[in-house]
């Protein structure tokens, strides 16, 4: 089965950059894709194909595969909806409201409008209102608040955004860090590490941690590292002091 997904930008200049209309694909294939993870009865995965790119603003993508109609229907449905309101659209989660924001990011003062078209269906042109209805989305679902997180550093990605994952080393839970450019030797120094990274934490309803806008990153020791405790040692807290006369002293010092 074929479905064909058409993109076309209209900037206000001139001439026309193909470079701004691939990174429209490139927003697009990534909210695609994760739709399809989330596709019931999902038979094998779908094949893109870009039939046709040129200077004038167009781009037409086909989708072959079991699912490729569905696919297109529900992306253009749920751009649809995130236009018109604050509503988590069918099959798309936090990944997906990310890069639809970050789809509508493109509009700026080259760019002034990006379509999207599919035989059968009405067009949708995304505009701000889909940052502001993401926004609104996430308000609801998440608390933000300053805090550390502690773990090893895996994941290291440059690819367009900065991040890398922290796990948990008792849960192996993960929290997907943002960092800035300026932190970019901290983070790359500490892969494989175990660190305690501070910034603007994420936490969703349970009161775990998801994401975080790192704002400094301070490398730990590894637990061999750690002063060890051999099998059957006692640990001396009172400095040797009797620890009737120990507790005494911490009494009168209140």
């Amino acid at each position: 089965m074929l479905k064909e997904l058409t993109i076309r930008m209209k900037c206000r200049r001139e001439h026309f950059t193909v470079g701004e209309l691939i990174r429209a694909l490139e927003r697009t294939l990534e909210m695609l894709r994760g739709i399809e993870q989330k596709m019931p009865g999902r038979q094998r995965l779908n094949e893109w194909e870009v039939s046709d790119l040129n200077a004038n603003g167009e781009l037409r993508l086909t989708v072959k595969g079991d699912t490729a109609e569905s696919l297109v229907q529900t992306y253009m449905k749920g751009m649809r909806s995130l236009e018109d309101s604050a509503t988590i659209p069918t099959n798309f989660d936090e990944t997906d409201l990310s890069n639809a924001k970050r789809l509508v990011s493109l509009l700026d003062d080259d760019v002034e409008s990006i379509t999207f078209s599919t035989p059968g269906e009405d067009s949708v042109s995304p505009t701000q209102h889909v940052a502001a209805n993401v926004d609104a989305i996430m308000k609801r679902r998440y608390l933000y608040s300053g805090g550390t997180i502690e773990g090893r550093l895996e994941t290291f990605n440059v690819h367009g955004t900065n991040t890398f994952t922290i796990y948990d080393v008792l849960t192996d839970e993960k929290t997907v860090c943002e960092f800035p450019e300026s932190l970019y030797s901290e983070a790359y120094g500490a892969v494989s590490s175990r660190v305690a990274v501070t910034g603007r934490i994420k936490y969703n309803r349970d009161g775990r941690p998801v994401s975080m806008t790192v704002e400094s990153i301070r490398k730990l020791r590894e637990a061999k590292d750690l002063p060890q405790i051999r099998s059957g040692e006692q640990i001396d807290i009172t400095g040797g002091i009797d620890s009737v006369e120990y507790i005494r002293k911490m009494r009168d010092a209140e």
